[in-house]
């Protein structure tokens, strides 16, 4: 999901009286051993999180 994606997906889920001020996309690392035993394919375990900001 990118960020204008990420955003209305935000913004749709706000009650009306709300008001979206900020929201930044985390990614969490995936630990050494996933990349140790499956290579490149550990990075299908990352962890994303949508954070966000409202009044």
């Amino acid at each position: 999901m990118n960020k204008e994606e990420a955003k209305r997906y935000i913004e749709e889920r706000l009650s009306n009286s709300d008001k979206l001020v900020g929201y930044f996309i985390a990614q969490g690392p995936f630990p050494i051993w996933w990349f140790l035993l499956l290579g490149p394919f550990g990075a299908l375990f990352l962890k994303t999180y949508y954070y966000s900001s409202n009044q």
